[in-house]
């Protein structure tokens, strides 16, 4: 056997795209390509131990494979106000479209449950990619900080991965949204003390394994979408602490704008839930911890506007 010999590659060679399936863990090309500086995928399987007491010192006589399942994590990366319109709806699943380009997609949140898709990832360690099929999302956050990126991150389980042929990847044309185009309505009110924040959605994801002689899920459940986040406010006075202190409910509403484009981050329904006074640096801030609950404003408890050249749905 000739000896294995070491040849670097280079991380560069990635490339991540996803599809929407049309039926759960039905692989479909790629429609769409993300930057992704460090993207994690994990075929993940539980190892089944065989340690009966033989009257040997050893502990462990035998190990096998059982069942597999996927995660994988796509963080911060830059927000495309077209392309990354696909990771919103794939945790909010509708999508209506109004208005001649640019179009306006009001994604909100379905009555059922949101669509799978098939992620595919170059790695360079063959001359094929890896492709995961009957994917959903179980985590997106959108951050962003005014002096800085907007950004947003994905993780998700899905099923086993399979070898495919390497896609021609294509990706936006248009210029990413940054920290400096956000505006804040809060309270009714433009709120320029707000500095940076973040939304969270989730939702669990569970693979069921029904077994059929087959090692990978033979279904996923996913479950309620829950909606948290923070702004990180440098404050005047107590206005913003108030809103926690006191317990009320309030209107949030963040819009991001390049040109034509737009993207808007909504929840109708925000209870402040955490508001520490923070004097660790020269100046007073404070983190202000939130969750948005159902509201039929945002028929769910967010809802996210989308304006772009995009002339069909997600």
């Amino acid at each position: 056997m000739s000896p294995l010999i070491l040849t670097p590659q280079p991380s560069w060679k990635t490339q991540v795209g996803i599809g929407k399936e049309s039926t759960w863990n039905t692989p479909v090309a790629d429609t769409a390509y993300f930057p992704v500086e460090k993207p994690k995928f994990e075929d993940v399987p539980k190892w089944l131990y065989d340690r009966g007491l033989r009257g040997l010192r050893s502990k462990t006589f035998g190990i096998e494979q059982g069942v597999i399942s996927t995660a994988f994590e796509l963080p911060d990366m830059k927000f495309y106000p077209d392309d990354s319109g696909h990771f919103l709806f794939a945790s909010l699943g509708a999508d209506a479209i109004t208005g001649t380009n640019p179009y306006t997609h009001t994604l909100t949140q379905s009555a059922g449950v949101p669509p799978s898709y098939t992620v595919t990832d170059y790695s360079g360690l063959s001359a094929s990619a890896r492709q995961y099929s009957g994917c959903y999302f179980d985590e997106l956050t959108l951050k962003y900080v005014v002096d800085g990126d907007f950004t947003i991150a994905a993780k998700g389980q899905g099923t086993p991965s399979a070898l495919v042929a390497k896609p021609s990847a294509t990706y936006s044309t248009q210029n990413f949204l940054t920290g400096w185009e956000a505006q804040l309505t809060l309270a009714s009110q433009v709120n320029a003390r707000v500095m940076g924040g973040s939304f969270t959605i989730r939702q669990k994801v569970t693979p069921i394994f029904g077994g059929n002689n087959q090692q990978g899920p033979t279904a996923m459940n996913v479950d309620g979408i829950e909606v948290i986040g923070q702004f990180d406010v440098e404050p005047n006075d107590e206005t913003e602490f108030l809103y926690m202190l006191q317990g009320t409910v309030e209107a949030a509403s963040l819009k991001f704008t390049s040109g034509a484009n737009s993207l808007t981050l909504q929840t109708t329904k925000t209870q402040f839930t955490k508001g520490p006074i923070d004097r660790s640096g020269d100046y007073v801030k404070l983190p202000l911890s939130f969750e948005a609950f159902y509201n039929t404003t945002d028929a769910g408890s967010f809802e996210a506007i989308l304006v772009n050249p995009r002339a069909t749905t997600y």
